[in-house]
C-alpha cells in the first residue's frame, strides 16, 4: 500500500487539522503549558489513535461504503487496501510478542502468547501471516 493510499484511509489532512485543537485541550487540561515533552508524546498518541480509529471505522462501514455513490471509491471497497493486510500485520504482532511471553504474564498483560502459550501463538501468527503478502482485495 503507498503511503497516499494509507494517508486518503486515515484521512490524514483531518487527523492534522485536529491536533491543535488535541493540544489547546492538554494545555487547558494542564491548567498551563505541559512540558515539551508531554506535547510531543500528546501529539503522537493523538495522532495514532485518530489514524486508527479512522482506519476501524473504514473497515467495519466498507460493505455500506461499497453500495453508497459518494463513498463507493474508497480504498476499502475498491480493494486498494484489503483485509489480508490486517491479519499480515497481525501475525507479525503475534511473532513479536512471543519474544515478551514471560513478561507479559508478570505484568498481567494478555497478549496472545500469553494466554494461549507461544505453540498455540506461532500456529496463529502462521495461519494469519502468509508466506507471501496477501492480496489487496478485499470485497
Amino acid at each position: 500500500m503507498s503511503a497516499k493510499t494509507f494517508f486518503s484511509l486515515i484521512k490524514i489532512e483531518h487527523t492534522l487539522f485536529a491536533r491543535p485543537l488535541a493540544l489547546t485541550g492538554a494545555v487547558l487540561g494542564a491548567r498551563g503549558m505541559p512540558d515539551l515533552w508531554t506535547l510531543l508524546v500528546m501529539a503522537v498518541a493523538f495522532t495514532a489513535a485518530r489514524a486508527a480509529a479512522m482506519a476501524f471505522n473504514r473497515l467495519v462501514d466498507s460493505r455500506l461504503d461499497a453500495r453508497n455513490p459518494r463513498t463507493a471509491e474508497r480504498e476499502i471497497p475498491t480493494g486498494a487496501v484489503g483485509l489480508g493486510v490486517v491479519f499480515w500485520t497481525a501475525g507479525f504482532d503475534i511473532l513479536y510478542a512471543c519474544q515478551d511471553v514471560e513478561f507479559d504474564r508478570e505484568k498481567g498483560l494478555h497478549s496472545i502468547p500469553a494466554n494461549l502459550g507461544t505453540g498455540t501463538a506461532m500456529k496463529l501468527a502462521a495461519f494469519w501471516h502468509p508466506s507471501e503478502p496477501p492480496s489487496t482485495s478485499f470485497l
